[in-house]
């Protein structure tokens, strides 16, 4: 070893690696050359892995006999632009030619190492290019000339690289996951080989611009999203025995599925009778298609299937019982009837101004996000689960949740106004489903339809017990919350249900609030004063489990006097805390939802 450099090591469980150590050379070092000992306290190194070398100015490492194993990661040598990895000679596992790492019959490159080459010529003999072999080559490397016999391009071979020219040889068979991803050069003519099998998924994902795909006849296998986003033509050979292609679109044999659509597509397009799915991303990013006209027999559309279809303003999917994620999603859809149980398919459609939900179950995440022209929306009878921030960014007036719900997720709503059910399955189960600070909460009784408590809501915990939600709701904010809230619509709300159940649970809310006097007016503070003195003696008649608020009980009597002080929210005394207050109180008499809890009159 030329420079010194702290070597890191572990041992593997027995049955990952018995025969010796692995070794992570963990520090950072500037080391220009390095030569890994094949031995350490008696044990050999057998494997280099993860993040192994990390030397930014390495130009020459020393691989010893005993490493039997390469791990395929793009950062197993961290950053560096060339070096030259020399192997030993007895390693009965590897070998090199001074520009690559193969295995030692060099069947497999397992990795390229010689970055600031421009052009490089895999060796005749070569059967499969490694996980990740070319990976990273961003810089120089503008060329790869491919033997004639390579049968498999393994996943990520050239991820992140800059390959510009790249001939794939008839013999190669497979090319394998994200094979070409994050392939930052246009590679704008690319020809599949003859006796290609199978593309695997992503292979070509990321490639910007294809002219023209030929599928060959012993194509069998496509994997999601397995071609360029955007391909100018396609094509497929009448004796492959699984693919056919038609005015621009690729299908099974048996047109039941639609795999992929060119760019040639566009306008009204007519999906033709027969077809039954269409397959994930299969129109995405589509600019030029304005109408989609689907068969009564396709039911399924797959994730992301028209996604960044800017233009499409009309689709029918009245008859589709399975839509996938982000199907539709910055879509120019205005409006749509849907008969999916599972709905997360519309994020960010701000045209839709109408939609309507037929036997829908599940509201999925950020489902309706960004729809900002949606400003009525029917929850229907069947709807079981509403997820995590389904209506985000979104102006919804009035939501008006069924009974059959059961879950609501986190932010769910941002409406102005929120109606639901009192059930025995309370769906209000993860407690930060209503976070907009200035919306109506309105509870009502499934048995006679009557209004049972509104509050505005932020719930940092969850709710056991449905019947207590108004109590908990109140004193919630005060116990630890970091973000900033009016207390002043807390404060209209105790006085709206002063009367109500739960003292324990009132008693906590006020206690709280003269504790916390953010904006507390003079007021508010005597009504929360009030109520404790009301009721002290009931307050020491509960339970013994109740003991904790007996003792703030005592707390509040000790310090009255200072409770009863016009306290600001800086902690001290004077004026500023009441010209807050009539602030607040001016602002509240232009709040929408203020008159309905009197017209309520909880």
């Amino acid at each position: 070893m030329a420079d010194e450099i702290d070597y890191g090591f572990s041992t593997g469980e027995k049955d990952d690696n018995p025969d010796g150590l692995s070794s992570w050379i963990w520090t950072q070092t500037e080391a220009s050359e390095i030569i890994i000992p094949a031995y350490v306290d008696g044990k050999p190194i057998t494997r280099l892995s993860m993040n192994a070398i990390q030397a930014p100015k390495l130009r020459r490492l020393f691989i010893p006999a005993t490493v039997k194993e390469i791990r395929y990661f793009p950062s197993i040598f961290g950053s560096f632009e060339e070096f030259i990895a020399e192997v030993d000679p007895e390693n009965p596992w590897f070998s090199s030619d001074g520009k690559a790492i193969f295995t030692k019959d060099k069947s497999r490159l397992v990795l390229f190492t010689a970055r600031k080459e421009k052009t490089y010529e895999v060796p005749d003999g070569v059967r499969i290019l490694g996980k990740y072999s070319f990976s990273g080559c961003d810089s120089h490397l503008e060329k790869v000339i491919l033997p004639e016999g390579l049968e498999e391009i393994d996943e990520y071979a050239f991820y992140n690289s800059n390959i510009e020219k790249l001939a794939l040889p008839d013999s190669l068979r497979v090319i394998g996951d994200s094979a070409f991803y994050n392939l930052e050069s246009k590679m704008l003519d690319i020809q599949l080989s003859k006796n290609l099998e199978a593309i695997k998924d992503k292979a070509f994902f990321t490639v910007c611009c294809v002219n023209e795909l030929y599928i060959h006849s012993k194509l069998k296998e496509i994997g999601k999203n397995a071609f360029p986003r955007r391909v100018n033509s396609i094509k497929a050979d009448d004796d492959n025995e699984i693919f056919a292609a038609k005015d621009g679109m690729l299908y099974s044999k048996d047109a039941k599925n639609l795999f992929f659509a060119s760019m040639e597509v566009s306008g009204k397009v007519i999906i033709p009778e027969g077809v039954e799915v269409i397959k994930e991303c299969v129109f995405s990013r589509n600019d030029k298609i304005t109408e989609v006209v689907l068969p009564a027999c396709l039911h399924t559309i797959e994730d992301n299937a028209f996604q960044y279809c800017f233009s499409l303003q009309k689709i029918n999917l009245e008859n589709v019982n399975k839509i996938g994620s982000n199907a539709f999603n910055s879509t120019a859809i205005t409006e749509a009837e849907v008969c999916a149980r599972y709905i997360c398919c519309f994020g960010d459609c701000s045209k839709l101004k109408k939609l309507t939900l037929k036997n829908t179950k599940v509201i999925g995440d950020f489902a309706f996000s960004g729809c900002s022209s949606l400003k009525e929306l029917a929850l229907p009878e069947s709807l079981e689960t509403i997820e995590m921030e389904a209506f985000e960014n979104m102006p919804l007036i009035n939501a008006i949740i069924p009974k059959s719900v059961t879950k609501i997720g986190d932010f769910a709503f941002e409406t102005e106004r929120v109606e639901i059910y009192d059930t025995e399955k309370s769906p209000v189960s993860r407690g930060r489903a209503f976070s907009n600070k200035d919306h109506l909460l309105i509870v009502r009784c499934p048995k006679d339809d009557k209004i049972k408590f509104a509050v505005p809501v932020y719930r940092s915990e969850p709710i056991d017990d449905f019947s207590q939600l108004s109590d908990e709701v109140i004193m919630s904010l005060f116990n630890g919350t970091t973000e900033t809230y009016d207390y002043t619509l807390y404060d209209l709300v105790f006085q709206k249900t002063y009367n109500g159940e739960n003292i324990s649970g009132k008693f906590m809310a006020a206690y709280y609030r003269l504790m916390y006097p953010i904006d507390l007016g003079s007021e508010a503070r005597k009504m929360y004063i009030s109520y404790i003195d009301e009721h002290a003696e009931d307050i020491l008649s509960l339970k013994p489990e109740k003991a904790d608020i007996s003792q703030w009980l005592k707390d509040y009597k000790e310090n009255k006097d200072i409770y009863n002080a016009d306290i600001g929210d800086d902690g001290e005394t004077g004026d500023e805390n009441k010209l807050a207050s009539e602030e607040n109180e001016e602002r509240l008499k232009n709040i929408l939802w203020k008159k309905e809890l009197d017209e309520y009159k909880l």
